[in-house]
């Protein structure tokens, strides 16, 4: 196993290449892809549907903060930078 990690440094490095186990774990953990799983139902919706929009529209009367910002509830505004009006 030595001789073999040693040939594939070597090789790695005549073809001016990072050698292998040259990255850290960490760097390569933190950037790794991992797979949730998560219920079927009850959890997402679509944000620019006009199902959800409608149903959002409805509580900006009741929701503090909302009735004195908007005018009209669009998807520009659920999806904006304004991060105070999208969490209200």
């Amino acid at each position: 196993m030595r001789d073999y990690i040693t040939s594939v440094r070597a090789q790695a490095e005549e073809n001016g290449i990072d050698v292998p186990w040259a990255i850290s774990v960490d760097w390569q953990m933190g950037r790794s892809i991992c797979e949730i799983r998560l219920p079927r139902q009850g959890w997402w919706v679509q944000i620019n549907d006009s199902a959800t929009l409608r149903a959002l529209e409805a509580l900006t009367p009741t929701t503090a903060g909302l009735t004195e910002r908007l005018q009209l509830l669009t998807s520009g505004f659920l999806t904006g930078d304004d991060r105070d009006l999208t969490t209200l």
